[in-house]
């Protein structure tokens, strides 16, 4: 075995893992033979499969090109193709139709117009429960299609980047197809499947998809600066993604001995590891670990993830599941939002009545806060949309609610804090005003007075 070590990240050359000759491991013949069954994977796709597909930045891309091709020849009938989030690549989103039913794990606006053709779903559900539901047979998969590393000395190979819903997906399907990449890093933790589960691989060697992460800016740092004020030392934090999440973990960088559990990994986080800001000795389980289910990022990131002891990859299940999150020490969880209204209510999926996302892992981390000491849950958000000419306190978000009103906790925007835990309906109404900004707030108390006259 011949390993080189380039950049941090981990290849394999010609006298690769897999071997021949004297010598080779017990699991070596079992991986040779699933790179035999490479070429034929697609002829094993029987009409009606449900197909599990990895997604965002560990999409197994090659196999999905071949996967569509199948569908566009013909060979391939009556598929229902899941996936949690796609990368910058199109292929089954332009591929639905009649035989190719493309259901969302989660909902993104580019599968709306799928959607409303009739050719694609969702699961209007959350983390935990889409997790739960898969271990309880409701949801079901037949093929698991996920991109992984190289396999290591034992014959495991990671996940890598993206392992939300996919080791689920490998133990729940008779047929699991892997992409093996040698650009794909050696993520740590439960985010590994072995050579004996994989019956066809094919082997390629491509740069996986880069992200880069939105930069901070004025009205980013000011709501942050607010937000900062309610992280202490110790705390165990959970973050969203966007410029206001980016400009919070900017400025957690003068806190002490954080602790991260998160859905995503993105690279500012990274810096914080780095510097030795998160060292995840306080969180009260999990100790000594960043914990995670999938990482979205550049090269840089992704060198740093490999074969690296300071993350750990773990299944949404785990991420995501309330016992978990219970156990979590001083625990934040902070996300953003599209509106909030006056109660407090939190609308995260509709933008002017059309859906733009679903609920994700926002509910799990905000209803866990509910019930776990010293937990916090905070809605970061700017105060107007459309350079100012749209209020994004509202007076009440009729059907478009993400999170009731019994969920709500603190509210943050550039103008503010709301803390509205215990509070009445009219105290929640006049903290949310104050918060607004001030060219809306006349309109939100005389919808207010409104609402409470009738």
């Amino acid at each position: 075995m011949t390993i080189v070590y380039a950049a941090g990240t981990e290849f394999y050359m010609a006298n690769d893992l897999a071997g021949s000759g004297s010598g080779s491991s017990p699991w070596s013949s079992q991986y040779r033979r699933a790179l035999d069954a490479g070429n034929g994977w697609l002829t094993r796709i029987q009409p009606g499969d449900h197909i599990f597909v990895g997604s965002a930045c560990g999409e197994p891309t090659d196999l999905i090109e071949q996967l569509v091709q199948g569908v566009r020849e013909g060979r391939l009938r009556n598929l229902t193709v899941y996936q949690m989030l796609r990368s910058g690549v199109r292929h089954l989103l332009d591929a639905a139709g009649p035989d190719l039913h493309l259901v969302g794990i989660h909902f993104h606006a580019e599968l709306a117009e799928v959607v409303e053709k009739g050719h694609g779903s969702f699961l209007p559900i959350g983390i935990h429960q889409i997790a739960r539901n898969l271990e309880e047979g409701r949801i079901k998969f037949d093929v698991a299609l996920v991109q992984v590393s190289r396999p290591d000395e034992n014959g495991h190979l990671s996940l890598g980047v993206s392992v939300d819903f996919a080791a689920q997906a490998v133990r729940l399907s008779h047929l699991v197809v892997a992409q093996v990449n040698d650009r794909s890093p050696r993520t740590l933790g439960d985010c590994s499947i072995h050579a004996s589960e994989v019956d066809a691989a094919i082997e390629v060697s491509h740069e996986i998809g880069e992200i880069g992460f939105e930069p901070a800016d004025e009205g980013a740092r000011q709501i942050a600066r607010l937000v900062l004020d309610l992280i202490p030392d110790r705390s165990t934090v959970e973050m969203g993604i966007g410029a206001v999440m980016t400009s919070i973990l900017e400025g957690l960088s003068e806190r002490v001995d954080l602790g991260l559990h998160t859905g995503l990994i993105i690279e500012p986080m990274m810096d914080l590891i780095e510097s030795g800001v998160i060292t995840n000795r306080w969180k009260g389980i999990d100790r000594e670990v960043s914990v995670a289910n999938q990482c979205r990022g550049t090269r840089r990131l992704y060198d740093f993830l490999n074969n690296n002891p300071a993350v750990s990859m773990r299944p949404a299940g785990y991420t995501h599941d309330p016992r978990v999150l219970g156990s979590l020490r001083n625990f934040r969880a902070i996300n953003s939002a599209i509106e909030v209204d006056l109660l407090g209510q939190v609308n995260s999926e509709f933008v002017a009545g059309r859906r733009v996302s679903s609920t994700g892992g926002l509910s799990d981390f905000v209803r866990s806060c509910q019930t776990t000491e010293g937990a916090r849950s905070i809605i970061a958000l700017r105060s107007t949309a459309g350079r100012g000419k749209h209020s994004r306190i509202v007076p009440n978000l009729g059907a478009a609610v993400t999170l009731t009103a019994d969920l709500a906790d603190i509210v943050v925007t550039e103008n503010g804090t709301a803390d509205l835990r215990g509070m009445r309906s009219d105290e929640r109404a006049a903290a949310m005003i104050e918060i607004a900004h001030p060219s809306f707030r006349d309109q939100l108390g005389a919808a207010s007075s409104s609402r409470a006259s009738r």
